[in-house]
């Protein structure tokens, strides 16, 4: 039995050791929803502080009462985004461990949004500053900031309304109504914001004039005052790496701001395809590794290769520069959303040292084709289902994923897949690489531009193209079925392809 003094003794250590782990308390998050059929909501966390596009998102259920919580043990301070599924609206709070707030939502009337808990005014003041949420974009919201053509009143303005919301932050600080870690993490942003406002304008300007030869505002004074923005801000500042704003500031700098400058290399045009790719992306890595250091090269080169294998391109020059970016921060915290999407990448490259199967069915010279009969000629006395897809279209690979399923159903069946690929001359080798790698069991064409076009406007009606499309032919070679569902649609795809084989 342990006597008086060693209990005491044995709390104390105890106590001590919970102390010197360092451990801090969960952050947590409650709220009410109202006026929505949503039946779960997304919390996209930061890695570490930082923000990190697209990634570290939890899935929070929502009971019949519109309550949530979400307990989210992280050790670091930073921006949250909260999303829901059939919106394209978001909500910013804070997280800090230890600290817990709650939001009130009404999905019919957003202006009702509510904050109550520990950083009730700061969660508030967040949602309620200007945010425009993408740049470059034709009709987007920083359009109204492009319409003055006097350089310098732009960059008063945008450079007035940050100094507006520093005021504002410093409001709260005095009635201490945010935290240090808060207040220092909106100024950030708050700056980075602005900036890029600025620098949208500018470009946009400099395109119209520059590119498309366009009448515009750009002048000198422009030029000026955007290189001197930037010249003057200190993109390896790791305390702008807890915005989103910092990777469109970044980006930017990275690749707008030489085209302005008119220090940019012109690309070789000797490469070949293939070349000029490899080429293209080495380059911006090389920009990225070159002007920034430490933990602000760590995020840009892992968000720029993450952005590249997304696309499913599968480019070996992305593979090995995921293998560089690891050497040189074998411990960074990003790797596990790297890893997810660069293994892909490297089964790709494996698979192409198979043969392919002999299922795999590939008609050369399929761009000579000139009308659909062609297309469809050989195959007549058989249903056709035809999947019209290119090398660069994302939702058309997402749907070979469930394509297995597909030919599990067309076992024995006279029935046969047409994959027509709308890929240009220069992709073919692309095009060949990706039936392969995919295992595209069926008939395999590329075929022209012309005959592309041909189908979309004389046989689907439409002077727009939106792939994937999936097309049912009946066994004399006619269209029978404009839009079939698809692949991933399962059971209803099987059912309606059963139909006409009565």
């Amino acid at each position: 039995m342990m006597r008086k003094p060693e209990i005491i003794f044995a709390l104390f250590l105890a106590l001590c050791i919970f102390a010197c782990s360092g451990k801090k308390e969960p952050y947590v998050l409650a709220g009410k929803v109202v006026n929505t059929d949503a039946d779960s909501l997304f919390i996209q966390l930061p890695v570490d502080g930082k923000f990190f596009y697209r990634v570290n998102s939890v899935k929070v259920p929502i009971d019949n009462e519109g309550n949530f919580s979400a307990t989210i043990d992280q050790e670091t301070s930073g921006f949250t985004s909260i999303s829901f599924p059939k919106t394209r609206g978001s909500i910013r709070t804070w997280i800090e461990p230890g600290y817990s707030d709650t939001v009130f939502i009404d999905f019919e009337d957003f202006s009702k949004l509510a904050f109550t808990g520990d950083h009730a005014d700061a969660n508030s003041l967040l949602n309620n500053f200007e945010r425009i949420p993408y740049f470059h974009a034709f009709g987007g919201k920083d359009e109204k900031y492009q319409k003055d053509s006097v350089a310098q009143r732009v960059y008063d303005q945008v450079m007035d309304l940050n100094e507006k919301e520093l005021v504002e932050i410093d409001g709260l600080k005095v009635k201490d109504k945010i935290t240090d870690s808060f207040a220092k993490a909106m100024a950030m942003e708050s700056d980075l914001h602005w900036k890029s406002v600025f620098a949208s304008a500018t470009w946009r300007h400099y395109y119209f004039k520059e590119q498309l030869k366009r009448k515009s505002p750009y002048n000198d004074e422009w030029k000026e005052l955007y290189l001197k923005m930037f010249d003057e801000t200190d993109l390896n500042n790791p305390e702008y790496l807890v915005s989103n704003y910092y990777r469109t500031f970044a980006e930017d700098y990275m690749n707008l701001y030489p085209r302005v400058a008119g220090i940019e290399d012109q690309p070789d045009t000797t490469l070949s395809q293939d070349e000029r790719i490899r080429a293209y992306h080495q380059d911006r890595i090389d920009n990225i590794r070159e002007k920034l250091s430490g933990e602000n090269e760590e995020l840009m080169w892992s968000f720029y290769l993450y952005n590249a294998a997304i696309q499913k391109q599968y480019e070996k020059v992305i593979l090995d520069s995921y293998e560089e970016l690891k050497y040189n921060y074998p411990e960074t915290l990003y790797d596990p959303v790297l890893k997810e999407h660069i293994d892909p990448i490297r089964a790709y490259h494996t698979k192409l040292e198979q043969p392919m199967s002999d299922k795999i069915i590939m008609i050369e010279n399929a761009d000579e084709y000139t009308t659909w009969e062609e297309m469809v000629e050989p195959y007549k006395g058989e249903v056709l289902y035809v999947d019209l897809w290119a090398t660069w279209c994302g939702p058309c690979k997402d749907e070979f994923e469930h394509k297995e399923g597909l030919y599990e159903f067309l076992d024995g069946k006279p029935i046969k897949i047409l994959y027509v690929s709308s890929d240009r001359d220069e992709a073919e080798g692309k095009w060949k690489e990706m039936v392969n790698f995919y295992g595209l069991e069926g008939v395999n064409m590329r075929i022209s531009q012309e005959l592309f076009w041909k189908i979309w406007k004389d046989m689907l009606g439409s002077n727009t193209a939106a792939i994937p499309r999936y097309i049912i032919v009946d066994k004399g070679g006619n269209m029978i079925v404009k839009e079939a569902a698809r692949p991933s649609e399962g059971q209803k795809l099987y059912d309606q392809l059963a139909s006409y084989l009565e």
